[in-house]
């Protein structure tokens, strides 16, 4: 068995406002080979990667007629400059959001019989493990999987407020009985979605025939942020990515030299 472990750390920040938007990439891709499997496998895991709306905590605007800038959505896009990799396993799920939220990717790969699969539920059956398990906390946000046959697709999306479901920034109003008492103010959005927001995103790429050739990791990251301003009671939201909404994106060509 022929293990290589690849490292990429990077830190890209932008200014927003009165902001510094921040993104840590933290990944690992690990290259495995063995002698009785006619494949090459690449298990990529982002554990450690986080996104930060604020490098302070702390927002441009915090008051109850107007909230920004905040994490509304984080797309993370994982792929292999090679079509000859597909994607065997990756993870999170589509999930509603909890006190931990996992990341399991990983490959039971049975020395015995030549095959591989999914790890059992009581551990290695008869052979190697490979790929990684982490856990984070993502309270009041969501996790959405839109992988492909060739391309490991993440997302994650802020879901609740701190006193309602969100799904965009009109949802931000409070519109129940008691904010209108106090003229519908906008409701504080969780803490997680100003400060760092950990990257949730693992999957293992596997060759169709052990391949040789040098190749290309990319991981591609968009961050979508969000401004709200409450007029006359009713809650504005402009696309004009320089007022109420704000997209950025990053790519990472990473080299990965394979074993001769």
């Amino acid at each position: 068995m022929t293990d290589k472990t690849f490292r990429f750390n990077d830190y890209h920040s932008i200014a927003l406002e009165k902001q510094k938007v921040g993104f840590r990439l933290n990944a690992t891709a690990t290259v495995t080979q063995l002698e009785e499997f006619d494949n090459t496998f690449i298990a990529v895991s982002m554990e450690g990667t986080d996104v930060a709306a604020s490098d302070n905590g702390r927002m441009t605007w915090d008051k109850d007629d107007k909230r920004g800038f905040y994490l509304e959505r984080v797309d993370i896009g994982i792929s292999i400059d090679d079509p000859s990799y597909y994607v065997a396993v990756d993870s999170p799920a589509t999930t509603m959001g909890s006190e931990s939220t996992t990341s399991s990717s990983q490959l039971d790969l049975n020395v015995n019989a030549g095959t591989f699969g999914p790890v059992p539920t009581g551990g290695v059956a008869a052979g190697v493990a490979i790929g990684t398990s982490f856990s984070v906390s993502l309270n009041d946000w969501r996790t959405e999987n839109n992988s492909r046959n060739a391309v490991i697709m993440h997302s994650l999306a802020m879901a609740a407020s701190e006193g309602a479901p969100y799904e965009s920034a009109e949802d931000l109003l409070d519109t129940s009985v008691g904010g209108q008492f106090k003229g519908t103010p906008l409701y504080k959005v969780p803490h997680i979605s100003i400060a760092n927001l950990p990257v949730l995103s693992s999957g293992i790429f596997v060759s169709k025939g052990k391949q040789y050739r040098d190749t290309v990791l990319s991981i591609g990251v968009t961050v979508r942020l969000a401004s709200v301003e409450k007029t006359f009671e009713v809650v504005e939201t402009k696309l004009d990515t320089s007022s109420a909404q704000k997209d950025f994106k990053l790519r990472y060509p990473l080299p990965i030299s394979l074993v001769k």
